[in-house]
């Protein structure tokens, strides 16, 4: 290639990259970030892609290519779209010459589609010249295991991501330190890796992810994906319902990327985040602006299904079940990979599903649900549920005895017991059991609302215990929406006992009468009296409902 007037292809270049890319973004339009770095480390990433600019100007590709295998990731997240543009000039012999440059020639192509995929032409021929190499650079052999990841994330292979998440860590802590390109690739590596723990449901090792991402990226310089690991580790935050210290982890002020731009991907998790706190918190104009922002790619995105999460859990809220229950439904057909019963986006949401028919008053909808074969006994979304539907079928014994069982076994500390949900619901079991003093549970319950902020949590509180636990915590009663209302406890009595097991033989009222040596009239009375008090409509619900009673 043939460069007449260096100058005039130099100054277009960086004007590109400080106007914000010609692709990325308008010209002219400021870059909105959601997180800025620091002033020192701005003005020095400036410089960079000047300097990356320059090397493309003097057709200088062995610069070029030295810039880029330093510095790749920080290019990629300040100007995708200068970046383009210089490898837009380099001679085809360049990229032929190193499979390293032709991979990042797609990685820049990827970050125009919503799940950031990167072609798979370039990247089998880079993985396959690693591997041939003696003593291939600690960061190839990195991006070789994040593209490997972000394929396994694609075909929704989260347990082989998981596995293979493991082999990756274990790699990491026998590379020195100070390898070259080390402090620029190992944030992506560590955000990707905490991706794919997220989506296998192993959030205590995703916040582990996300915090060593946050870690490197805080070194001098910063690097730009410390905005993209606080963001990632606010989401795990928030669907552990820590919604305060998620917030934490947030900027007061946040205005979506534009479209393009690595920014816009990476940002999805924060404003995922951002949306749950506000929905969690009872914030419905903050999740209404959340909502304002959300764009395809967000749903497209291998986040995509914690909005449906956020959308159940507003649809509570505003009490109107049925139409969130439809599009998960929906969702469940048009992605049966990403939410098979055994996988965490599954387990959440067919949690969500029967929340909202619980909601909509077909407890056993919500059993069906429940019930839906490989579901992970001890997820916690599940366990809540479950004990809710207990609670919601007048069996808080039942309620209390899941909640314990799942404490016991669950490995971490985001059991069910200890999530505000958890605790609300175990302490309104004990209350309708008879416990009326401060209790260690509603202690427990009131300092989870106090601690993470979860006033969503009090949904699934009787009026009485959402007046104590508004005292305990110190906190000014407000009205909280109260989607599902709790039956009784439920205890027959020896003659209703008999009316029970009679409708378990017997479907019409002339034979329970019979059966019963008592009039038509008064064996009327008595089913009904059952039913009222089991909360069923019809013989077989009052069966179904009685099916576990402790009677």
């Amino acid at each position: 290639m043939c460069v007449t007037d260096e100058s005039s292809v130099l100054n277009g270049l960086i004007l590109t990259h400080r106007n914000g890319g010609s692709r990325a973004r308008v010209v002219g339009r400021p870059r909105r970030a959601s997180a800025p770095l620091r002033k020192q480390d701005q003005e020095r990433t400036v410089r960079m892609v000047e300097d990356l600019a320059r090397a493309a100007a003097r057709e200088d590709w062995e610069s070029v290519g030295a810039l880029l295998k330093s510095s790749f990731c920080r290019y990629l997240y300040e100007d995708a779209g200068a970046v383009e543009e210089v490898l837009a000039r380099a001679p085809d012999t360049w990229f032929e010459k190193n499979p390293r440059r032709a991979l990042a020639r797609a990685q820049v192509e990827a970050v125009r589609h919503s799940r950031g995929v990167v072609d798979r032409n370039a990247v089998a021929p880079y993985q396959a010249w690693v591997g041939a190499q003696c003593e291939p650079a600690p960061r190839d052999v990195l991006v070789c295991r994040l593209e490997r990841l972000r394929l396994f994330l694609l075909h929704a292979r989260y347990g082989d991501a998981s596995n293979d998440i493991d082999a990756t860590i274990r790699y990491v802590t026998s590379v020195p330190l100070d390898a070259e390109g080390m402090p620029d690739v190992m944030p992506a590596v560590l955000l990707g890796c905490g991706v794919g723990k997220l989506l296998a449901g192993e959030l205590d090792s995703a916040a582990s992810c996300f915090s060593e991402t946050i870690r490197w990226a805080s070194s001098e310089p910063q690097h730009p994906y410390v905005s993209f690991g606080r963001g990632h580790l606010a989401l795990v935050h928030a669907l552990n319902e820590r919604y305060n210290q998620a917030a934490a982890l947030l900027p007061e002020h946040f205005v979506r990327a534009e479209p393009g731009t690595v920014q816009h991907l990476r940002e999805q998790a924060g404003l995922l985040a951002r949306l749950l706190v506000s929905i969690g918190t009872l914030d419905s104009g903050g999740a209404d602006e959340v909502f304002r922002q959300i764009d395809e790619s967000v749903r497209d995105g291998e986040l995509g299904w914690i909005l449906l999460h956020a959308e159940a859990m507003r649809a509570l809220v505003d009490e109107r079940p049925w139409p969130a229950a439809h599009r998960l439904m929906m969702y469940f057909e048009v992605e049966p990979r990403r939410t098979g019963q055994a996988s965490f986006a599954g387990a959440v949401l067919r949690a969500d599903l029967a929340s909202l028919y619980q909601a909509a008053g077909d407890l056993r909808a919500a059993d069906r649900v429940l019930g839906t074969a490989w579901l992970p006994p001890e997820q916690p979304h599940l366990v809540v549920t479950r004990a809710r539907q207990a609670m919601l079928q007048g069996q808080p014994e039942a309620a209390m005895a899941l909640l314990d069982r799942e404490e016991a076994t669950h490995s971490s500390t985001a059991a069910a017991r200890f999530r505000a949900s958890g605790a609300v619901l175990y302490a309104s079991s004990e209350f309708a059991l008879g416990e009326r003093g401060n209790s260690s549970a509603m202690r427990l319950a009131a300092s989870s609302l106090e601690h993470d902020g979860a006033l969503l949590a009090l949904m699934a509180a009787p009026p009485a215990v959402r007046g104590r636990l508004f005292a305990l915590a110190g906190r000014d009663e407000m009205r909280i929406p109260q989607p599902w209302t709790f039956q009784s406890r439920v205890r027959l009595t020896p003659r209703e006992l008999e009316i029970f097991e009679a409708l378990r033989k017997y479907r019409a009222v002339k034979e329970i009468a019979a059966a019963l040596h008592i009039s038509p009239n008064t064996a009327k009375t008595h089913v009904r009296a059952l039913y009222r008090k089991l909360g069923a409509h019809s013989r077989e619900d009052a069966l179904w409902i009685g099916r576990d009673l402790d009677i």
